[in-house]
């Protein structure tokens, strides 16, 4: 058998508070607010980055109504369907800062 050795290229630390959603019906959901430390092992290059992670239940309506009151109530937040390393790649090597807006077209994509 053939094993590479490899190396860290990326490393990512989040430090999180969570939060428990319970709705009178049983509903039960977390949301994380997150403070999340990219850092290119090589160049020792760190960004920093806030956001909000929502564990929601599959498949049940309530979660169609919390994320509604989301976009309705907080302007300032955008979503998207990114892993953790692709942002981390974005923040760390793209020549620009990219903003919330942006991640949330790369999703579109």
């Amino acid at each position: 058998a053939f094993i590479k050795q490899t190396s860290p290229k990326i490393e990512i630390d989040i430090e999180a508070t969570k939060y428990r959603i319970i709705g009178g019906t049983g509903y039960r959901a977390y949301m994380l607010f997150e403070n999340a430390t990219y850092q290119d092992v090589n160049s020792k290059k760190k960004v920093s980055r806030m956001g909000v992670t929502l564990l929601l239940p599959s498949e049940d309506k309530e979660n169609e109504f919390i994320l509604e009151t989301i976009d309705k109530k907080i302007n300032d937040i955008a979503l998207y369907n990114l892993s953790r390393f692709e942002i981390a790649k974005k923040l760390l090597y793209s020549t620009e800062e990219l903003s919330e807006e942006e991640l949330s077209e790369e999703e579109e994509d």
